[in-house]
């Protein structure tokens, strides 16, 4: 369950739902005119080819072969969805009717994070937006870009155990790690912060001396990306970028975070991973989430 994550938009939600590599899409959103629900539906087969994102933008990400891109997208018709059964009733199923308006598709950028975007037949409109999955009680996602216009931004909570897998090497054992402590301490027990820039912390595995080292900044040329760097035995193992890391999953890439460089340009630092994927996975809720609500 993704929902519009610009104040403009609040209320317009997306449904998403992948099977065997098909992915069905609900969008819920309201008439402009009568403030009425309407629904709408798409299904297509995803696909891992995509080498930029939107069909109407013209200011497109540059791609980056190196790990970056390609992305997993989707593209197909989009069907308005009337004449359905009401909440509490029983229509004879004849009288459901989908019309084909559009054509949408579906990119997945970030961790936790889609853009949709659409366009309407007959020159009836288009839309480009970015949707943040809901987590409900792990909260949601960080957004790509800072929070609200401010020099914030809404980060989730790491604490807790982690298992990460080497997709590059399936031979290797998985690393699994429980973070315990948090240098500078929390100073409340939420899972989703919204922490102030420059933003530093480290979340360590008392057991095995491991640390999760980030170091979120406005960055300069020969400083390190914004992310966080897996540091064991003298070495670091791998890193994220911090538009990656989700409340449940975080996707790193083997080796240390780049360093901003002019001559020759990385893309933006948005748009970087390295290519060696390392994908992480929570086990185990925070501790706030254990106590109810």
């Amino acid at each position: 369950m993704y929902v519009d994550q610009s104040d403009t938009n609040r209320g317009r939600g997306f449904y998403v739902e992948i099977q065997n590599e098909i992915l069905f899409l609900v969008i819920y959103a309201y008439d402009d005119e009568t403030g009425e629900a309407q629904i709408f539906t798409a299904n297509s087969e995803i696909r891992d080819d995509a080498i930029d994102t939107g069909l109407t933008t013209t200011g497109h990400p540059p791609p980056n072969p190196e790990g970056y891109f390609p992305l997993h997208w989707m593209i197909g018709k989009l069907y308005k969805v009337t004449d359905g059964p009401c909440l509490t009733c029983d229509l004879p199923v004849s009288s459901l009717a989908t019309e084909e308006v559009g054509d949408v598709a579906v990119f997945f950028p970030f961790v936790g994070q889609m853009q949709v975007s659409i366009v309407l037949d007959d020159d009836a409109g288009s839309l480009e937006a970015f949707a943040v999955k809901q987590n409900y009680k792990l909260g949601t996602n960080n957004t790509p870009g800072f929070y609200e216009g401010t020099s914030s931004l809404l980060l989730p909570e790491i604490m807790g155990q982690w298992v990460f897998i080497d997709q590059s090497n399936p031979e290797r054992p998985p690393w699994r790690f429980h973070f315990d402590e948090r240098v500078p301490e929390l100073e409340n027990d939420r899972n989703t912060q919204i922490v102030e820039l420059p933003f530093s912390a480290t979340y360590r595995d008392s057991r095995s001396g491991a640390e999760f080292r980030c170091d979120i900044k406005q960055g300069a040329e020969g400083e390190k990306l914004n992310g966080c760097e897996l540091h064991q035995g003298g070495q670091v193992l791998f890193s994220a970028n911090h538009f990656d890391i989700g409340p449940s999953r975080i996707r790193a890439f083997l080796g240390e975070l780049p360093v901003y460089l002019n001559d020759p340009p990385l893309p933006a630092p948005e748009f970087w991973r390295g290519p060696e994927a390392v994908i992480g996975v929570r086990i185990e809720t925070p501790p706030d989430l254990d106590s109810g609500p």
